[in-house]
């Protein structure tokens, strides 16, 4: 009897997934026709939600003896989804794949399973961990819904820009977790040197091919050499790592060069104020043609974002300055890095953030100099790396 009860339960169970399933569908693209929001945006946010309720349920059932079950529960749905639901979808009906899709959602799946791993790596996810958690869930739904409505009013190559600023903001994701895990353990020890390196190389391939896909053929994978009126290079396909070597680049040289009051965020001025001045006339055709440097179309809006940024780090240095009552972190310095080199990215300029930085490079350099010097011959050449260390302690 007690077989037969179980069955029929289950049985019940299914017919009203099946019905509840079909109610959620519908409820959502009306959702999405009425407020003239995509499909995409609904199934990610109201039906996802939605059927993750039941395993939510679960999963505070068997919290404590039972936690095993929910790390169980979710790696199995999650296979679960991409092996079964879309397999089996995609035999009944062949699922069209926006170019969006690529480029920002599925790079976005494979960062939360990433933060997953990294915030278990010690063993045990606690209420913090849980709790950043959260807050991630929260800040993707955030920008998911903004867009969302942004798309509406704007002209496709508007919405695509828009989408780019997410990325920009990565780096500091990086920070975030990084400083976070810091705070947690009352120490200096945050992420793994080489986890930290390779979140950074896959956030900034995705920045490398969003920018180059923006930009014309005819430029996208060529350097400008300052100084010199037609020595431009085109490096094909090894312009991608040049990319990499940018970004990771500078956001780790912001990041050593932050390590006394206003040290870093007045260079960081320096470099905005520069960057902004060339993107206003990299955008404007008159200005470009008789400055005889590459034409690109919207990069004018670029000198907005600097002089936000310009201002913004004005504010700070009024708390940053000696005694600072305010710090920056990683969260500031590697976003603020990664931020500089993606605009001399966009307005190909990259030989000119060396220039303008070159406190920057400079810091990055007796970095690797002490380095290389002590793992070849046991000394060091400077009394303490990176060199505004040297200084302090003559």
């Amino acid at each position: 009897m007690e077989v037969i009860l179980s069955a029929a339960l289950l049985v019940i169970g299914l017919v009203m997934l099946c019905f509840g399933g079909n109610w959620l569908v519908s409820g959502g693209v009306g959702i999405a026709k009425k407020f003239r929001i995509s499909n995409l945006v609904i199934g990610m946010t109201i039906v996802a939600y939605g059927t993750s309720t039941p395993e939510l349920a679960a999963s505070i059932a068997a919290a404590g003896d039972h936690g095993a079950i929910i790390l169980g529960n979710i790696i199995g749905s999650n296979i679960a989804n991409v092996g079964m639901v879309i397999g089996v979808s995609a035999i009944l009906i062949p699922i069209a794949i926006q170019k969006s899709v690529l480029r920002k959602e599925i790079p976005i799946m494979l960062g939360v399973s990433l933060l997953l791993v990294l915030v278990s790596i010690d063993g045990e996810i606690s209420q913090y961990d849980g709790g950043l958690l959260l807050v991630g869930l929260g800040i993707f739904a955030f920008f998911t819904f903004r867009d969302a409505l942004k798309q509406r009013t704007k002209t496709p190559d508007e919405y695509e820009s828009s989408q780019n600023n997410i990325y920009l903001k990565s780096f500091g994701l990086i920070g975030i977790i990084d400083d976070y895990k810091k705070i947690k353990s009352n120490s200096s020890n945050g992420l793994k040197a080489i986890a930290r390196i390779i979140l950074q190389i896959v956030f900034s391939l995705i920045i490398s091919l969003v920018i180059l896909k923006m930009l014309d053929d005819q430029i996208d994978t060529t350097i400008s050499f300052p100084f010199f009126k037609n020595l431009i290079i085109n490096f094909g396909y090894f312009y991608l790592l040049i990319s990499l070597f940018i970004l990771v680049g500078s956001a780790n040289a912001v990041n050593l060069t932050d390590g006394l009051d206003g040290l870093a965020i007045v260079p960081v001025m320096i470099v905005a104020m520069t960057f902004a001045f060339i993107a206003y006339v990299s955008g404007n055709v008159v200005f470009s043609e008789y400055l005889l440097i590459n034409y690109i179309p919207g990069t004018g809006e670029l000198s907005v974002l600097c002089g936000a940024l310009i201002g913004s780090a004005l504010g700070f240095l009024w708390f940053n300055a000696p005694p600072a009552k305010v710090f920056m972190g990683d969260t500031g310095s590697l976003a603020l890095g990664a931020t500089l080199g993606s605009i001399a990215l966009m307005v190909k300029h990259e030989i000119v953030l060396a220039i303008a930085g070159g406190l920057f490079v400079l810091e990055a350099l007796s970095v690797m100099v002490q380095v290389i010097s002590f793992k070849l011959t046991g000394k060091r050449i400077f009394k303490m790396a990176p060199i505004h260390h040297h200084f302090e302690k003559k």
